[in-house]
């Protein structure tokens, strides 16, 4: 069991025999008295799955508490038939401790009350956990939530843990940094077909009005496309927002294509009037795919998977339906 320095607020270790003696805190040195049994209006109670003996608050009876050792949730006896108690400090017989929790009623109780068999648990598993304000007696366990007293309420099985926030950041700069580069392309695409058009053509240039409006159209979408593509990134890199992410990586695989249609266009104007016509579309193809397809099929990597709604926190109703009903599952074993 634990105990906590009443000089340096330490939590202490201590075997079940010491209970009733004085032991040196061997941070500060202060000697303390081990208590000898349970609180005034506490509960003992056996954890029904690795037989861990704790204390409860009276405030508990009838609720659900997570076991500070094996981390299992179990029911606080409210009434019942008479069970037996061990005394502080023993361990529960190892034939009881799987079928039922065991409380004893400790110091403060009406006299004659002993443990009572554990009461049914309710399917409302989230509605009947304990409150922080049920805790607050409780002594500190090793690796337990702060806040709960030592108690804390398990999380499931491993993947409802959120994978570190650095996993997000370098396919979500990648992202930006490929989504600037497609809009710096564009607009300098979009001003050199004007300015090389409107040349060319010299006073006749007003004839060139309806294709520089289609230029200006088609580079208006394409960069207002990879503006939000570099929201979507930013949104990737802070994990603010999975669907915005998934849009940006479809956007990043079709930008080389919208960026090299000019070049094809040209390519193709001027295939009898050139030697080599596509080369030029094939070279400028390739850097486009080269920096705008692998921040792609990255983004498109990362967010894959249920692990990525669980870092995003997002969900539908039947997908937190079913996490609950899987979580309820892992903690009792397939039973309701």
């Amino acid at each position: 069991m634990q105990i906590k320095c009443s000089g340096c607020a330490t939590a202490i270790a201590v075997p079940p025999n010491a209970a009733g003696k004085k032991v040196q805190c061997p941070k500060c040195k202060a000697v303390l008295a081990v208590p000898g049994g349970p609180a005034a209006g506490n509960l003992i109670a056996n954890c029904p799955h690795c037989s861990k003996r704790m204390q409860v608050p009276a405030a508990a009876a009838g609720k659900k508490v997570a076991c500070p050792s094996c981390k299992q949730p179990f029911a606080v006896p409210t009434g019942g038939s008479a069970g037996s108690s061990a005394p502080a400090g023993s361990s529960a017989p190892a034939g009881t401790a799987k079928s039922q929790p065991v409380a004893a009623r400790v110091a403060g109780s009406p006299a004659g009350a002993t443990a009572p068999a554990a009461s049914a648990a309710s399917p409302d598993f989230f509605d009947d956990l304990v409150s922080d304000t049920d805790f607050s007696s409780l002594p500190s366990a090793p690796n337990a939530k702060k806040g709960m007293g030592g108690l804390a309420i398990p999380t499931g099985d491993g993947e409802s843990k959120k994978r570190p926030a650095s996993y997000y950041r370098k396919p979500g700069m990648f992202a930006i940094i490929a989504a600037s580069v497609n809009i710096f392309a564009f607009l300098s695409m979009a001003i050199y077909e004007c300015v090389t058009v409107g040349r060319e053509l010299g006073s006749a240039g007003i004839f060139a009005i309806p294709f520089m409006i289609q230029i200006g159209i088609w580079a208006f979408f394409n960069i207002a496309a990879n503006a939000h593509a570099v929201i979507g990134g930013r949104n990737v890199l802070k994990r603010t927002g999975m669907g915005s992410g998934t849009l940006t990586s479809g956007e990043l695989f079709i930008a080389p294509l919208l960026l090299n249609a000019v070049f094809c266009l040209n390519a193709f104007e001027n295939e009898g009037a050139s030697e080599n016509p596509w080369l030029l579309p094939i070279i400028t193809g390739c850097i486009f795919v080269a920096y705008n397809w692998p921040a792609s099929i990255w983004l498109s990597i990362t967010l894959s998977g249920n692990q990525a709604k669980i870092d995003f926190d997002e969900y539908d109703s039947g997908e937190l339906d079913e996490l609950a009903e899987k979580l309820v599952n892992s903690v009792s074993g397939g039973g309701h």
